[in-house]
């Protein structure tokens, strides 16, 4: 079980949709949502902002940000560990299609929930997918 329906680990201050209060991890406090799909949205939008507002492009950029080596992470083997798990090179800009899309998600999930990114469902990681389209149109091209 993922706690709080936030498979990303989303910390609070930014208001997503579908936050109702947060929980007490091993690292810090994160939000909880009221749905699976609506953390997963949190996260797309996690991601969006990170690429378009603040210019990270790889998966190095990007990982260096979301989990820094100062906030007690081992950011070069979750760099390299993403890398794996989606097949690209950690220092070339990340594909932005559905494709690839999911298997951050995925990859990432993993990485914060170890077993429990399992429990996620198609179907749930689909409708965070497609809420966050709702919400910012054209990001992820359809494949």
């Amino acid at each position: 079980m993922i706690s709080g329906n936030n498979p990303g680990n989303i910390r609070p201050g930014i208001g997503y949709k579908g936050e109702n209060g947060t929980h007490k991890g091993a690292s810090g406090l994160f939000v909880t949502f009221d749905t699976m799909e609506n953390g997963i949205r949190a996260f797309f939008m996690n991601f969006y902002a990170a690429v378009h507002k603040h210019g990270r492009k790889t998966l190095t950029d990007y990982i260096t940000a979301y989990a820094p080596p100062d906030d007690d992470n081992d950011t070069e083997s979750y760099i390299n560990t993403m890398a794996e798990k989606m097949g690209i090179d950690a220092d070339e800009p990340i594909p932005l299609d559905t494709h690839t899309a999911l298997q951050l998600a995925r990859a990432q999930f993993e990485i914060e929930d170890g077993a429990a990114a399992h429990t996620i469902t198609e179907e749930q990681l689909a409708g965070g997918l497609a809420a966050f389209r709702a919400s910012v149109a054209g990001f992820f091209l359809k494949c």
